[in-house]
């Protein structure tokens, strides 16, 4: 049988191809983009689709091996604007291939787990040679689609995101019961009607695909994406998957390219027997999340007294230069600083004697990059001795003033320091001095409020923590003197600070309120609620009102629910004043819940995605999921250069002002941004 050809638009020579390019060439033009705080996804998911009793699932069998052989091909017309970055105005991505070896490692009651290691590379598969990571884990449901990705723990969302491209063009979906052949194809929302056949070759089955899936693999200037052909076959077989996959798509991106194609082949081969030999199946040692974000997650998984004493245990028998040894691999490959430090923690609780000789490395042999894993790793080390260590460079004045920060932000991440430590931070927080002293008086007073937040319970802590604060209050006079003071209150969550903050945020200054919000950081929102809707009412400082939302915004995120509904109509009723884009941002995100069944706040979204179109400032891509499709077609259709995609030839196109991107003013100096450890500290 002649099987029809299949399309996936972000087929992997895509992600790792046209994505790479278009984020970092540079256009015309063009301003800088700022990612939204969170990850959104593109413009519109498909619908949910039941599991169908008369379909059989995927059943797979631990330890059965299947191999995949996967060729993808990839070029782009682009614009004349854009042709001159180029080698030409075609810019053809080529072909890659590669075999995908997959072993079942573990099998639950609706899914399983699969090891999956890339051979044979060659093209954008091959991305950097040996360096590039070639093995991942999938998780596949008893539906036959790929539920989810682990990248190996010791590589970088970066590393990963070529392999999760690929898996997820192995994603389809068996339907529930027959489908017509010809099934539409929807260009507004990217998504992708196809066939899927039984293992006869008979019975077709609709297949869909979306662009959706692909989160923002795609760069923020692909808005606007129009698929003109997309078609997809999967042969499903007798197989525990799949035998075969083809998919081949042509589509546009307005003022970026003209004319763009992907096809990509998946056929079933022979496993090859020795092709996993040596690959860890732990699944400790992979990470499952998605690698397509902008922004990395700074909520990192919390080690539990159990993880910590195996990781512990593990360590018992082994020698402290082979650990050592460990931890400067992990500096050869790009991975994050809790990576670098958590199995040293674990080495040297089982070993304490080796705690004065790793300080000593840590302060005479490494390399600065390294130094921040390594006083980590003492943070983290439960035994005394490494508190002792951290005291002493912390004392020791004529130590560098980068080596002191990092040990008293140790320090106060720990639990056997209390009210002593409190009162030594407090005495430099006020110590004048050279250039450098001054930094570490600034971040000592921060890690008195790291130190409060980490021990609420501590009495003694607490009462030595506030009454610290209160007197910087009232000695520093200023903005920028109290700016330090405010960041610290925000890390310990002391809701008795709260008349003071009144206070501040009816100060005439609008420079001096700005300086404000961070203090409400950690406070519980039930608690300062009502002070926080009262301030958003009566302020009328562009830039304290960014500082609000912002804050606003992270603390519902902390606790994984939306706003009350006073807070989402002020948040709408200011967005309306088209804000910059870092108050649009915080906004959006807070209002993102509301989008679908509050018609005040959806128009608003709708507004938002014609002015994002026409700016261009990076938040296309998650204005448009918050909305259906509907709405983003009628969105689209306003657009004279999309208009007849989106609507009938009838209808006169609608006149668009061009809008030149928002004006981004910079973040206030005086204002803390504290390093992710600090962060993580203080919740």
């Amino acid at each position: 049988m002649k099987r029809p050809v299949i399309v996936a638009l972000a087929a992997s020579t895509v992600i790792a191809g046209v994505t790479a390019w278009l984020l970092f060439s540079p256009r015309p033009g063009a301003e800088a983009l700022v990612p939204p705080p969170t990850t959104p996804a593109f413009p519109v998911a498909p619908a949910a689709v039941a599991p169908s009793s008369a379909q059989a699932p995927c059943r797979f069998i631990a330890g059965h091996r299947l191999a995949y052989d996967v060729s993808s091909t990839t070029s782009l017309s682009l614009t004349e604007a854009l042709s001159k970055f180029s080698a030409g105005q075609s810019a053809q991505l080529g072909q890659a291939t590669a075999r995908l070896e997959l072993e079942v490692t573990e099998v639950e009651t609706s899914s399983a787990v699969l090891l999956a290691r890339l051979t044979q590379r060659t093209g954008a598969f091959a991305a950097e040679g040996n360096v590039a990571p070639d093995t991942f884990l999938l998780r596949v449901n008893e539906r036959c689609e790929v539920a989810g990705f682990a990248r190996r723990a010791n590589t970088t969302k970066k590393e990963g995101r070529p392999l999760q491209a690929l898996a997820h063009e192995l994603w389809f979906t068996l339907p529930d019961g027959p489908a017509p052949v010809g099934v539409a194809f929807d260009t507004s929302t990217g998504r992708a009607s196809g066939l899927v056949y039984g293992a006869g070759g008979a019975s077709p089955r609709d297949l869909v695909r979306t662009i959706q899936r692909y989160e923002r693999a795609w760069s923020a200037s692909m808005n606007g994406v129009v698929v003109e052909r997309s078609r997809a076959e999967v042969q499903r077989g007798a197989g525990v998957w799949f035998d075969a996959l083809e998919g081949v798509e042509e589509f546009s991106v307005p003022g970026v390219v003209t004319r763009g194609s992907a096809a990509l082949k998946v056929t079933s081969a022979a496993p090859a027997p020795a092709a996993l030999e040596g690959v860890s199946r732990d699944q400790a040692d992979y990470v499952w999340e998605s690698c397509f974000g902008e922004v990395p997650d700074q909520r990192l998984r919390p080690f539990v007294a159990g993880d910590y004493q195996r990781r512990v245990e593990a360590m018992r028998d082994v020698s402290y230069p082979d650990a050592l040894d460990r931890m400067l691999g992990t500096f050869d490959v790009a991975t994050d600083i809790h990576h670098q430090s958590r199995d040293m923690s674990a080495f040297l609780d089982a070993h304490p004697e080796a705690i004065p000789e790793f300080a000593g490395a840590v302060l005479t042999e490494f390399l600065p990059e390294w130094k921040a894993a390594g006083f980590l790793a003492l943070a983290n080390t439960q035994n005394a001795a490494a508190r002792e260590v951290l005291l002493d460079v912390w004392r020791e004045r004529d130590a560098p003033s980068m080596d002191r920060v990092r040990a008293s932000l140790g320090l106060a991440s720990r639990k056997d320091v209390g009210a002593p430590l409190a009162r030594e931070l407090l005495a430099e927080a006020r110590r004048p001095g050279t250039p450098a002293q001054r930094d570490v008086s600034r971040q000592a007073l921060l890690h008195v409020g790291v130190l409060g937040g980490m021990q609420p319970e501590d009495e003694e802590l607490r009462v030595t923590v506030h009454t610290g604060l209160a007197s910087e209050l009232s000695s520093r006079q200023d903005a920028l003197e109290r700016s330090a003071v405010y960041a610290a209150i925000g890390n310990t969550g002391d809701l008795s600070f709260l008349p003071e903050l009144d206070r501040a945020s009816r100060n005439p200054d609008p420079q001096f309120r700005a300086v404000v919000p961070i203090a409400l950081r950690r406070m519980p929102v039930e608690a300062v609620h009502d002070f926080t809707l009262d301030w958003l009412r009566r302020e009328t400082s562009p830039e304290v009102m960014r500082e609000l939302f912002e804050v606003i915004q992270h603390q519902y995120q902390d606790l994984g629910r939306p706003v009350g509904r006073d807070l989402a109509t002020e948040a709408v009723q200011y967005l309306r004043r088209q804000p910059r884009l870092l108050t649009r941002q915080s906004i959006l995100q807070i209002l993102k819940p509301f989008a679908a069944d509050d018609e005040a706040i959806r128009a608003a979204f709708r507004d938002q995605l014609k002015i994002e179109y026409e700016t261009n400032t990076g938040l296309f891509g998650f204005i448009a999921s918050c909305l259906p499709d509907e709405d983003v077609r009628a969105v689209l259709a306003t657009i004279p250069s999309l208009a007849d995609q989106h609507r009938g030839a009838d209808h006169a196109p609608l006149p668009v002002t061009p809008r030149p991107p928002p004006e981004l003013s910079p973040l206030p100096g005086m204002l803390p941004k504290l390093p992710p450890e600090i962060a993580e500290g203080a919740r």
